[in-house]
């Protein structure tokens, strides 16, 4: 269920500065903000999760997708569109998440997304285990990414300074 509808479900709605106001009041050194949905998913009748990604100014930005058929569109599209509607934002580090199922693309759509320009860096992500050695060699590798990338926003200006924070889209 998109955000929204959970949200209307509940009888509530999502106020961008209430989300932004509790984040800043947690006290942690880094903060990944997880926002349900995808990039463009609805918080609100005029509002996505690319409007709360703005409102909290990250430093890092981690675009997730799943390592399937599609996805090479998927990212394509979640680079455009953070080009035209949000350049001052940090480039995303791209994670492909191994499927449950493969199909024949799993396995090359990292390389195609780096050989095709649409994607800088790929990290990909094993299935299984979270705790295991390859689920934390990806996760310490999308962190030395984030850390050491030069802090380039999407259009190659350096974005503002504030807390280092980083979402991570859901697949979808």
């Amino acid at each position: 269920m998109s955000p929204h509808l959970a949200a209307r479900q509940a009888g509530v709605d999502i106020a961008l500065g209430a989300v932004k106001s509790w984040v800043e009041a947690q006290e942690a050194e880094v903060q990944v903000v997880e926002t349900a949905g995808a990039l463009l998913s609805p918080l609100g009748a005029r509002t996505t999760n690319l409007d709360l990604t703005r409102a909290l100014q990250g430093q890092g930005l981690v675009l997730v997708g799943v390592d399937r058929l599609g996805v090479l569109h998927e990212v394509a599209a979640c680079r455009l569109a953070l080009r035209v509607l949000a350049p001052e934002l940090p480039a995303p580090v791209v994670v492909l998440n191994a499927p449950e199922v493969e199909d024949a693309s799993t396995g090359s759509n990292a390389g195609e997304l780096q050989v095709l320009g649409i994607a800088e860096v790929v990290v990909e992500m094993p299935r299984g285990d979270a705790r295991g050695a390859g689920a934390r060699a990806a996760a310490e590798a999308v962190l030395a990414r984030l850390e050491g990338r030069g802090g380039k926003s999407v259009d190659g200006s350096a974005p503002g300074a504030g807390p280092l924070r980083f979402r991570r889209g859901s697949e979808g």
